[in-house]
């Protein structure tokens, strides 16, 4: 009975790691990342960032992504839908 019981949370658990919990995070860690890219390189869609100098010194590690970020951003309707959480 036990290890029947065990068994089955053990299976229960497999899948939902692989599935459905997988992409969930994978959503959220896309979101999280489109705003902090928002917060460090606003500048780059007109929106004023007092902190742009200290912010470019991780634009060498970061330049793979930005254009396609970019290119993410202009495109929606406004920069708050860049995910499924608001920015604000």
């Amino acid at each position: 009975m036990f290890f029947k019981k065990l068994k089955e949370n053990a299976k229960m658990f497999l899948k939902g790691m692989s599935w459905a919990g997988a992409a969930r995070i994978r959503g959220e860690a896309i979101a999280e990342n489109d705003i902090f890219y928002l917060l460090c390189f606003s500048d780059l869609l007109g929106i004023p960032n007092p902190g742009l100098y200290y912010t470019l010194e991780i634009l060498p590690y970061m330049s793979k992504e930005m254009r396609s970020w970019k290119w993410k951003m202009l495109i929606k309707d406004t920069v708050s839908e860049a995910g499924e959480h608001d920015i604000a």
